[in-house]
């Protein structure tokens, strides 16, 4: 499920994903088996808050003027507001979790397809994921609005 604000990450994912579903349906006739781990949020390195607040700065500040009026001072607020909240209560300490997985898809006799890693991504992503459109817009909807998201405007070319 793509997140807003996460759109080149989302990318690399669905492509990572995409060719992972390919490579098992091709090497599955050869008796090789191909696993997905689809972890939600863990705390790593990469997503310390401090670091995603400086990126989303220094991104913010390469942005031509129109751009950020565009956008708006109170959008650019928001996606740091959003980062340090998904980042801090979302975010599970448990990367134990995700290196079970790795063990478990590397060593078992009978492999998962798909290994759901996470609350997160076995109660929220996974469901979402299968819903329609309409659907996952309305639960990115609400968890913008329960953040207090400021509207944005239409953009038009």
């Amino acid at each position: 499920m793509a997140l807003p604000g996460t759109g080149p990450y989302s990318v690399s994912k669905f492509a990572v994903e995409a060719y992972c579903d390919v490579l098992r349906s091709e090497l599955s006739q050869f008796g090789v088996s191909v696993s997905i781990l689809e972890p939600g949020f863990f705390r790593t390195p990469m997503t310390v808050p401090e670091r995603v607040c400086r990126q989303i700065d220094v991104a913010w500040e390469r942005l031509p003027a129109d751009t950020k009026e565009e956008y708006g001072e109170e959008m650019f607020r928001h996606a740091k507001l959003a980062a340090t909240y998904h980042l801090t209560e979302w975010s599970s300490d448990r990367v134990e979790l995700v290196v079970d997985a790795y063990y478990h898809a590397l060593t078992s006799i009978w492999p998962r397809k798909r290994y759901a890693v996470g609350w997160d991504a076995r109660f929220i992503y996974v469901p979402s994921s299968v819903m329609p459109t309409w659907g996952q817009d309305l639960v990115l909807q609400g968890v913008g609005w329960a953040m207090g998201q400021p509207k944005t405007k239409i953009m038009s070319y």
